[in-house]
């Protein structure tokens, strides 16, 4: 899973109401037969010279409401589709499966039951528990993950050199903070967590980083681990989200 790092963030918060919860594979009540995922398509363009397949990166706008009608989030609202690579399980196993196969300027509407959802502990205030999910969704983009890296490495790489300074590291997360709405609660806080990531990117220690360790396996496998640590300790507590994710992300 390469996260760039929107990507680390938008995991970690933001797109804190589709991640994965770890009591999704702890359901134990196999005696009572499992709703499927429902897949209906709404729209499909006549051409479709792109489709989703697992491991590409993809941008898909959704409106994602309960049973009963009730919205609970939206990337339409927002103005801003969601990203994320479609099957690594960076969002929940109903839009992993229900989301392949799909063409650009396709629209589904997927009936996500629970156990392929947030099972029976619900997330947060506004997922209950045992709920049956609906999205609208409508596929972006689709694009290869190693491109996507190429391209950010081009944003962050300031003075062109083709390689990445912690300087230049720290100017572009700030950004990227700023552009995803998401306040520290004092600068030192985007530093050290900046600091920590163009860590685990510089691969060989010698203080740059280049864009072969940028798309590396390794550090992918390496900023997986930090999510699942960073998620679990009270980091999560020194940031503020706006609206709507403040609550979502406290109460998970």
């Amino acid at each position: 899973m390469k996260l760039s790092l929107l990507n680390l963030f938008l995991v970690a918060s933001v797109l804190a109401v589709l991640l994965p919860l770890p009591l999704l594979a702890e359901e134990t009540d196999d005696e009572k037969p499992k709703a499927e995922l429902q897949i209906e398509v709404l729209s499909k363009p006549d051409e479709c010279p792109k489709k989703t397949e697992k491991g590409k990166m993809i941008k898909v706008h959704y409106t994602g409401t309960l049973e009963d009608g009730v919205k609970f989030d939206s990337s339409w609202d927002r103005g801003e589709p969601l990203q994320f690579q479609l099957g690594s399980g960076q969002v929940i196993r109903g839009w992993d499966q229900g989301l392949l196969n799909m063409c650009v300027g396709e629209k589904r509407k997927l009936t996500i039951p629970s156990h392929l959802a947030y099972g029976q502990k619900g997330a947060g205030e506004r997922i209950p528990p045992g709920a049956t999910l609906i999205f609208t969704t409508e596929l972006i983009d689709v694009s290869d993950e190693k491109q996507k890296g190429e391209n950010i490495f081009k944003e962050i790489d300031a003075d062109g050199d083709n390689l990445l300074s912690q300087e230049e590291f720290d100017v572009f997360f700030a950004l990227e903070m700023k552009n995803m709405s998401l306040v520290m609660r004092d600068e030192s806080h985007n530093r050290q967590i900046a600091t920590k990531i163009f860590s685990i990117e510089d691969l060989n220690g010698d203080g740059n980083v280049t864009l072969e360790e940028y798309v590396s396996r390794k550090y992918i496998e390496e900023i997986e681990e930090e999510m699942e640590l960073y998620k679990k300790t009270e980091n999560s507590e020194s940031i503020i989200f706006k609206d709507q994710y403040d609550n979502i992300y406290r109460n998970k």
